[in-house]
C-alpha cells in the first residue's frame, strides 16, 4: 500500500510520514516546501520507503500529475494554513484557497487516481465558541460554531471532504485534532501561533524566563500520539465520518514548565502578576473543554503518551535538533 500525505514538510503531517516509515510503509510526502534536512535524513534511516515531492494544493494540474504518477491507495490530507488574526485580516483569500478550495482540488486528483480512502486532518477549533462550556466536546452532540477564519475554514474543509466523499463513493474520515505539540513543530511560515510547549522549551534553551497568564489546562496531545491514532483511524475497517483525536486526559502548560525547570536548573517560570503581560501565547484567552474520545477508543486506540513520556521524548529530540526551535526554521 502507498500512502500520499499532503503538508508533509510541516508539523503533524511530518510526524505521520515518520510513523509510517517506522512501520515500513511506502509514503509519498508532498508539500510546497522542501522537507527539512533532518526529516529527509530520518525517513531515509527508517525501514519504509519515502518519496518527497513538491506540489501546491492550489495547482490542480500539478496535483493531477502527482497522483497519476504515484497512484496511492490512501490519502492523508494535512496541508493547511494555521492562521492567526493578523494573517486573517491581511490574506483571507489565500487562507480560503488552501484550507477549503485546496481540499476540493486534492480530492479531485485523488478520485481520478483511484484513491479509496481519505483521512482529512481537521481541528478542534471547528467547535468554535461551543468549546468553552459544558462537558467534553462530542462529535455529534456539541454544535460547531466557528468564528475565526481559521476555525471557519477547518469546519468548511471537513464538510467539503465529507460531501465530496459521499458524492464520489470515497471513504472519507475526518480527524478532529485537539491541541498538538511535539517533534517536527517549528516556524514554517504558515503556523502563526506555535504551541505553548514549543514556546516555553525554546525559552528554556535560551535561558529566558517564562511568564504565563494562567496555568493553561487543556487536553494537550503529543504529536507521536496523534500519528499513532491516525494510523488506527486509517486502518480501521470502518469508522464514523468525524472522529475526535485527543488523549482523554488534561494537564497544564504550568506542569510542562515545572518539568522544564527540573531538566534545566537555570530555567525560571511563573504566573503573571496582575496587569503583567505574559511571554507565552496560550491559544486564546480561555481554556476550552477536552475532546470526547469514545469514538477513537471504539476503533481500538488508547493514548500511549502521557506527559512525562512525551516530555522526555521531545526534549531529547530538541536537544538533538536545536536549530528547529529557531525562528523561520522551515528548512
Amino acid at each position: 500500500m502507498t500512502m500520499l500525505v499532503t503538508g508533509a514538510s510541516g508539523f503533524v503531517a511530518a510526524a505521520i510520514v515518520e510513523e509510517a516509515a517506522r512501520r515500513g510503509e511506502a509514503v509519498v510526502a508532498v508539500d510546497l516546501a522542501s522537507p527539512p534536512a533532518v526529516l529527509a535524513a530520518t525517513a531515509a534511516a527508517l525501514p519504509g520507503r519515502v518519496r518527497f515531492e513538491r506540489a501546491d494544493v492550489r495547482d490542480a494540474d500539478a496535483l493531477a500529475a502527482l497522483f497519476a504518477r504515484h497512484r496511492p491507495q490512501v490519502l492523508v490530507h494535512g496541508a493547511a494554513v494555521t492562521s492567526g488574526p493578523e494573517r486573517e485580516a491581511a490574506a483571507p483569500s489565500a487562507i480560503l484557497d488552501v484550507n477549503v478550495v485546496g481540499v476540493a482540488r486534492v480530492l479531485e486528483a485523488a478520485r481520478a487516481a483511484g484513491v479509496s480512502r481519505v483521512v482529512h486532518l481537521s481541528s478542534a477549533s471547528a467547535y468554535g465558541v461551543s468549546a468553552y462550556d459544558g462537558p467534553a466536546l462530542d462529535e455529534e452532540e456539541t454544535p460547531c460554531r466557528p468564528e475565526s477564519l481559521y476555525s471557519i475554514t477547518k469546519f468548511a474543509g471537513e464538510r467539503t471532504a465529507l460531501r465530496l466523499g459521499a458524492l464520489w463513493g470515497m471513504d472519507v474520515r475526518v480527524a478532529r485534532l485537539t491541541a498538538v505539540f511535539g517533534r517536527w513543530e517549528r516556524d514554517t511560515g504558515v503556523r502563526d501561533t506555535l504551541s505553548p510547549q514549543f514556546q516555553a522549551t525554546a525559552a528554556a534553551l535560551r535561558g529566558e524566563e517564562v511568564v504565563l497568564d494562567r496555568p493553561g489546562q487543556r487536553d494537550w496531545i503529543y504529536v507521536r500520539d496523534v500519528a499513532e491514532a491516525l494510523v488506527t483511524l486509517r486502518d480501521a475497517p470502518s469508522a464514523p465520518p468525524v472522529v475526535n483525536v485527543g488523549p482523554g486526559r488534561e494537564w497544564s502548560v504550568a506542569c510542562w514548565c515545572g518539568l522544564l525547570a527540573e531538566r534545566f536548573p537555570r530555567f525560571r517560570w511563573r504566573l503573571a502578576d496582575h496587569g503583567e503581560r505574559a511571554t507565552i501565547a496560550l491559544h486564546g484567552e480561555r481554556d476550552r473543554r477536552p475532546l470526547a474520545v469514545d469514538r477513537l477508543a471504539a476503533l481500538g486506540y488508547r493514548s500511549q503518551w502521557r506527559l512525562e513520556r512525551a516530555f522526555t521524548d521531545y526534549i531529547d529530540w530538541v536537544e538533538a535538533h536545536p536549530e528547529l526551535l529557531q525562528p523561520s526554521a522551515a528548512v
